[in-house]
């Protein structure tokens, strides 16, 4: 797509079948290209409406300022991507939701973000 072909050098690009792909699809994915290296940043771009960004199709998951609060399967799934697969002690580290609803930048979703990964 014209995404990826703008995408630098330096940036590993995972693609996933939204309408097949479960929370752990996609992890597993990760695991397999990253291969144990630690980035810096993560960025997501998925589709998205007014209010939240769609993550997988099977399970029904999606980021809002809700389901970061109350649904444990999509806060473990970014602690799991956090934890496992960046550098947190990189002072530039960073999630990006690229793409995002604007009720996404509000400062209630951005620091329930920062406060559940421990990362900006």
């Amino acid at each position: 797509s014209d995404v990826i072909a703008s995408v630098k050098l330096n940036i590993i690009v995972i693609c996933y079948k939204y309408e097949t792909s479960t929370l752990y699809d996609i992890l597993v994915e990760v695991d397999r290209v990253l291969g144990g290296q630690k980035v810096e940043s993560i960025a997501m771009l998925m589709h998205c409406c007014e209010t939240q960004m769609f993550i997988c199709f099977t399970d029904k998951k999606v980021f809002s300022c809700d389901s970061i609060k109350k649904d444990a399967s999509v806060r473990e799934f970014v602690i799991n991507l956090v934890t496992k697969h960046m550098n947190v002690v990189s002072p530039n580290s960073h999630v990006d939701f690229l793409n995002s609803p604007s009720s996404m930048n509000s400062s209630s979703f951005i620091h329930s973000m920062e406060r559940f990964t421990e990362c900006p």
